[in-house]
């Protein structure tokens, strides 16, 4: 069956990732592949050095620890550092090559898509590394891109303060909506009609020598965007179009980010994380990739770029995300049957079917995480 590959972005809580890393652990097939990417995480960590570390992550990024302790850990970081390491570390252990792509399934595989940070793990799964130990080399390396990358992106982004009266105000009457954050969703407003909203507010608050307050930063699916910018920027257009998104019963809702992935406001990352390549050493080019990887900012095959790394930061960090757009292409030029999930959240395979929906196109959604762990 001719098989599309499909990995999620942020997924899901940083605790809910640590309790699924520990389950994995628990396997002794997995200890060897655990031993690498806990020695990657501290590498990175050393290489950005300890003020950089007390800065952008006070509480640490102790995965080891978590790893090892008898029970889950009580407290654990909510940034997005933390859960971004730990969701690519979830979808690696899923592509070992004793797992589902080992398997007669991997002849199946036409393609793969990721949403924001699954990207990199699309890039994995397709440059198809079936040694044990090579692949144990590229899963190192691609565990360094992801934490330098993200760190580099929040030292750019830094403090995030939010007036705490208008803080008061939006979460009085919310008891169960997240508290505020550098991205939020809005849900059954027409696309277009949020895009003219965004310029309209934009040119009322540009500040001068800065970039827009508020960009879509990923359209999901046809009823599904994503807005990026400071908090307090969000903050300030939910409290201008309450009325709008209340006239067209749009649901708005913060993610738990810190980072405002697919914004410009992240730019200046790239130059910062362009000056790790030296530690990180060279990276994988696009004719290495077996099967095709959909870029997300544009309907194009990522087999055709010459830099992967560079590609992957810079469509986490701050191209837009059209999600319909690589779909539909996925579609017609892979004519997958069927979707090969490796999560770790829900979203990538619900924008999916939501995408397919409106061209009447079926696909059969499999799990591969659990696919992976059955045939072990």
């Amino acid at each position: 069956m001719r098989t599309l590959l499909l990995f999620d972005g942020l997924g899901a809580s940083c605790a809910e990732l640590i309790t699924q890393l520990r389950t994995l652990y628990a396997r002794p097939e997995n200890r060897a592949y655990f031993t690498v990417v806990c020695a990657a995480v501290e590498t990175a960590l050393d290489h950005v050095g300890s003020t950089g570390q007390q800065e952008q992550l006070p509480a640490g990024l102790p995965l080891r620890a978590w790893l090892h302790a008898p029970v889950a850990p009580a407290a654990v970081p909510a940034d997005s550092i933390s859960a971004g390491v730990c969701t690519h570390a979830l979808q690696l252990c899923g592509l070992q090559p004793t797992g589902l792509l080992a398997t007669t399934a991997r002849r199946e595989v036409v393609g793969a898509l990721g949403l924001s940070l699954g990207l990199q793990a699309a890039i994995v799964a397709a440059l198809d590394v079936r040694r044990p130990d090579a692949f144990l080399d590229l899963c190192a390396r691609s565990i360094r891109l992801v934490v330098l990358a993200l760190v580099r992106a929040q030292q750019v982004a830094r403090a995030d303060p939010v007036d705490p009266e208008l803080l008061r105000r939006y979460l009085h009457g919310r008891p169960q909506a997240h508290r505020p954050a550098p991205m939020a969703s809005v849900t059954g407003l027409d696309r277009g009609v949020l895009v003219e909203a965004v310029a309209r507010h934009n040119s009322r608050t540009r500040r001068a020598g800065e970039g827009p307050a508020v960009e879509v930063g990923l359209v999901a699916s046809p009823r599904t965007q994503l807005l990026s910018g400071r908090t307090q920027d969000l903050l300030d257009f939910h409290v201008a179009h309450e009325r709008l998104l209340a006239e067209a019963a749009a649901e708005w809702s913060f993610l738990r980010n810190t980072l405002p992935f697919h914004s410009s406001r992240l730019a200046p990352a790239l130059r910062r994380a362009e000056r790790d390549r030296a530690f990180l050493g060279p990276g994988p080019s696009g004719d290495q990739l077996r099967f095709p990887v959909q870029a997300t900012d544009a309907p194009r095959d990522l087999r055709e770029s010459t830099d992967l790394d560079a590609e992957f930061t810079s469509l986490m960090l701050v191209r837009p995300v059209d999600w319909p757009a690589a779909v539909a292409r996925a579609m017609a030029t892979c004519a997958p049957e069927r979707a090969v999930d490796f999560g770790p959240g829900p979203a990538a395979r619900m924008f999916t079917r939501d995408c397919l929906r409106p061209a009447g196109h079926r696909l059969r959604f499999d799990s591969g995480p659990r696919a992976s762990l059955q045939g072990r």
